[in-house]
Formats: structure tokens, sequence, C-alpha cells
């Protein structure tokens, strides 16, 4: 595929060099990093703000609430704002945003205001990864975009893996007020080094009609029409439900039918992030080896035959090696829809990315609320099972219909 043309609606976002873009893309993994870190900071927590507060950590866990209510909100809102002003720019005051309001949940006085300053936090960081996603889009070509979007992916599971980890050691020794200046820092480095290699670019954007605000916003929802963005948007979703969803049950799972300890369970899980890991750092060797079609059966048949073992195993030392490959093999698959996202609707790409994100986003949302009820009245098995053998059909569907990405750029 053709290198794309700095001519077209989105120039502004296409005039960095290579070594620009080079550069660009280390601060972009770093934002990336925090705003995985971010999301689950709050989790080991809960006791320290519950003693803080004089609460329990029930009623503190609504933190957690606000942080994933903006988080998803915002993601249909990033796009169309990146489309409108500028991708790299946007994502660039987006971050540094959430650095101001990340270092303010660090002076929170009662839950409430701590509550407002996760959401002011969820709103600001949810914009950034899919902009990142939609800059890449924009600036590197098709044949290329896999690997280094798995770049930006491999830090983002690096900051999902030791997210919680961190911050139970910085709140063991410095206090919980130290984890959110510590994440903060993460974004403000993002934010500076971004102005420092690229700045604030204001240079106009060439569009078609000239749409407006209002159009901007509505554009994710428009994209609909396209059958290959619904087929790709139901997918995103079906494995946020299928997939996703059913692996936050690994932990309760681990626990209630082997009687692993807390700290077995997060060793075990970390495997899961880890197998996502080595995914990215192979991606090259396996994008040139397996093409798109190939990762995606590859990963697909992978990950439903692995995890379904999860479910069937009577014993759980196997387990850690299984979620290792189950990791790999569903990064390997998301991966693939994420660079088919970039392609999705190159003239609106932003908000092709924020449809896609929050598909996947209110996906995860749906199948912790399904599996749920699943695992409470049937058990572990019976979601893992039942996940990998939906989510099979899913990926056979997707094989069947997915056409050849579009060569416009």
């Amino acid at each position: 595929m053709a290198s794309p043309d700095p001519s077209d609606a989105n120039r502004q976002d296409r005039a960095a060099e290579p070594r620009e873009l080079e550069r660009i893309l280390v601060f972009l993994m770093i934002a990336g990093f925090a705003v995985a870190l971010n999301i689950r900071i709050t989790d080991p927590l809960l006791p320290s703000l519950a003693a803080e507060f004089q609460s329990t950590p029930g009623r503190v866990a609504i933190v957690s609430v606000f942080y994933a209510a903006a988080h998803g909100v915002m993601q249909f809102a990033g796009g169309p704002l990146g489309d409108r002003l500028g991708k790299l720019r946007v994502l660039t005051l987006a971050t540094a945003a959430a650095a101001i309001t990340t270092i303010a949940c660090s002076f929170a006085t009662s839950i409430a205001t701590l509550s407002a300053f996760r959401f002011l936090s969820g709103a600001t960081a949810a914009i950034a990864f899919p902009l990142a996603l939609a800059y890449l889009g924009d600036t590197v070509p098709y044949e290329n975009r896999q690997a280094t979007i798995a770049r930006m992916l491999g830090a983002a599971m690096l900051g999902t893996m030791v997210g919680q980890a961190v911050s139970g050691v910085i709140a063991d020794f410095v206090g919980w007020r130290a984890v959110f200046l510590f994440v903060a820092a993460m974004f403000a480095v993002a934010a500076g080094g971004l102005v420092w290699v690229h700045g604030l670019r204001t240079a106009k954007i060439q569009r078609e009609g000239n749409p407006s605000l209002f159009s901007d916003f509505l554009s994710p929802f428009l994209l609909l029409r396209r059958p290959q963005v619904r087929l790709l948007l139901s997918v995103t979703a079906a494995e946020g439900v299928l997939a996703l969803g059913a692996t936050t049950f690994f932990g309760a799972y681990l626990h209630d039918r082997f009687g692993l300890s807390y700290s077995q369970i997060g060793l075990v899980l970390a495997l899961f992030g880890a197998g996502g890991i080595a995914y990215t750092v192979a991606a090259p060797r396996l994008i040139a080896r397996l093409g798109e079609r190939g990762l995606i059966a590859v990963g697909g048949a992978v990950f439903c035959v692995f995890f379904l073992a999860v479910a069937l195993t009577p014993v759980w030392q196997p387990i850690p090696l299984l979620l290792f490959v189950c990791g790999a093999a569903l990064i390997m698959l998301h991966n693939t829809l994420q660079v088919r996202a970039t392609q999705m609707a190159p003239e609106a790409r932003g908000a092709a990315i924020s449809a896609f994100a929050a598909s996947f986003f209110l996906g995860q949302l749906g199948g912790v609320a399904l599996w749920g009820v699943v695992y409470d009245r049937i058990g572990g098995a019976a979601v893992f099972a039942t996940g990998a053998i939906l989510f099979a059909g899913v990926v056979i569907l997707l094989l069947r219909y997915l056409e050849a990405p579009s060569q416009t750029t």
C-alpha cells in the first residue's frame, strides 16, 4: 500500500518525518502506559481510602464507578474532536489535562471530591489512546501499521499488568496520595514530550463540506451505515463481552475452585498480560508470516481452545501456561482488529477509532454484568466454556464476511 498522501484532509497530522515520528511514538507509548495504569489504580487503595475518609471499601468503590463512567462516555468525543482540531494536538492537550486532574486527586479531602476528580481524570485520559491509534493511522503506511500499533498496545498491556502492583507498593511505602502523583507524572512526561517534539501545531485542516461540531459528534454513529463498520464494531463488542468480560472472573474462579491465595492469584493472572506483551514483541515476525486473516484465524482459534481448556482442567497447575497462551492469542486478534479499525473510515479516522474503543469498552461492561450472573448461578467453568464456544462462532463469521482493507488512506 502506498504511503499516506500529505495533501489529504488530515495533513496537519502527517507532517512528522520518520525520526520525529519515532520520537512521537515513544511519548504516545508513555501516554498509553499511563492510561492503562490509571484505570485500576484505585482497586488496591480501597482499604486506605476507607480509613482516610472514615467509610467502608464498598462505599469508597464509587470512585471507580465515576472513573469508568467518564472513561466510557468520552470514548465517543475524543475522535470527533481530533478530526476537527487535529489528532495529535487534542491528544496532547487531553494528556496534559489528565496530568492536572490526576494531581487533583491527590488533594481530595472527601469521597465526593475524589470521585469528582476521578471522573475528570477518566474523561481526559479516555481521549488519549483512541486518538493515538487514529494518529498512527494517519501517519504510518498500512503495511507497517500493525507492527507500530502493536508497540502501543504493548505499552498499554504493561500498564495494565503493573498498575495494581505499583499502586499497592507506593501506597504501602508513601501513602495513597503519592499513587496519583506518580500516575500524573507519567501523563506529564507524555504531554511535555509531545509538545517538545511536535508542539501544538494549528495548521488549518481541509475538510470536505465544513461539517458542524454537532455533525462531528454524530459521526461515530453515522458510520454504522457502512456494513464493514457494523461488522467490525459488532465483533469488537463481542470480544469485549465473550472474552474480556469473562476473563474478569479468572481470579474468583482460581480462589473458589482451587483455593489459591490472593498472592498466588495475582501471579497467575499476571501471565495473561505477559502473554499479550510476548505477542507485541513477536508481532513483526508473526504479521509477516501469517498476514491479517492468518492472525485472526490463528489468534481466534488458539484463544478459544485454550480458554475452553481453562474451564475443563481439573487442577490449577496448567492454568498459568493456559492463561499466558490465551493472552498472546487474544492480543494477536485484538491488534488486528485495531489496525482494521484505523482503516474503517479514513476520512473520519478519529470518529471511527472512537466508535471502536467505545464498542470494546461497553462490551466489557456488558460482559461483566452478564457473566456475573452466570458465575454466581452456575460457576466459572460454565462462563469460560460458553464464552469460548460463542467467541469461536464470532471469529468464523468475521473471517467469512471481512473484506480486504480499503486502499484509501
